[in-house]
């Protein structure tokens, strides 16, 4: 059937639909064959030929009404008609989204691009010896070379400046060689080591410097102390704690608080 509203070789066909229902669903077919089953899709093919504000798509007719009711409800100065007007075509994105652009994957390794944990390690290992920066993997603070000789010459006086008595060790800790550490020395790397370091306070290995003693002279012993060495234990024999010093270390606290009562009652 030709419709006079749209240009010449237009054809509008009703088709029944397929289930028992009397209602028909109506398609415009042009002449080249395309066929719309909308008057939205219509709009847009021939938009830019003829106006189809007052097309009636149902009947195929111009019904003037449809425009006065246009007006009637918009105003003649509305110029929302424009947005809804059919035969304008929506603006099409000219980008394309980040999340759809091209992604080009280049492999430098054959196999598996997902690294184990030990693997990770293997390869921090191999990058700081790479750059001759052994790192180890105790989290432990780097310090400055012999930051722990410092306090070394200094001694405690007084009020009036008068420098007190050496310092004197329990006689369960002892120096191992008096020419490496004396007992200064060795109370300021137990006090050091109370503050920066979580370790439990042993001292040096039984075995290992007995291992010194029989097998290595005094000198190559000195030349390569380092080797044997634990360097994060003061230079003492093997430090051993006993119920007694424990009960008597108590003591002797109990004292001081005892004459700081007193000085802060009188």
């Amino acid at each position: 059937m030709s419709i006079p509203a749209l240009p010449e070789g237009w054809r509008r066909e009703e088709i029944k639909r397929t289930n028992l229902s009397s209602k028909t669903d109506v398609i415009y077919i042009s002449p080249e064959g395309e066929r719309f089953k909308s008057k939205l899709d219509l709009a847009k093919y021939l938009g830019h030929q003829i106006d189809l504000s007052t097309f009636d798509y149902r009947t195929g007719r111009i019904n003037p009404q449809l425009l006065r009711k246009s007006k009637r409800s918009h105003g003649v100065y509305d110029y929302r008609t424009l947005k809804n007007d059919p035969a304008m075509v929506n603006p099409t994105r000219q980008t394309l989204s980040f999340f759809k652009h091209p992604v080009t994957v280049l492999k430098t390794s054959s196999g598996s691009s997902v690294l184990q944990s030990q693997q990770i390690k293997e390869q921090k290992r191999k990058h700081n010896l790479a750059f001759g920066e052994v790192k180890s993997d105790n989290g432990e603070r780097t310090f400055q070379l012999f930051w722990s000789r410092r306090l070394e010459g200094q001694h405690a006086s007084n009020q009036c400046m008068e420098q007190l008595n050496n310092i004197e060790l329990p006689l369960n800790i002892r120096a191992f060689n008096q020419s490496l550490a004396r007992n200064e020395d060795i109370f300021r790397t137990i006090a050091a080591n109370l503050y920066n370091d979580h370790r439990a306070i042993k001292g040096q290995e039984k075995k290992v410097l007995n291992r010194i003693r029989k097998e290595m002279d005094e000198e190559d012993a000195l030349r390569n102390l380092m080797a044997f060495l634990n360097p994060h234990q003061p230079l003492s024999h093997s430090i051993t704690i006993s119920e007694t010093d424990i009960t008597q270390q108590e003591e002797v606290v109990r004292q001081f608080r005892k004459k700081l009562k007193e000085v802060l009652e009188n």
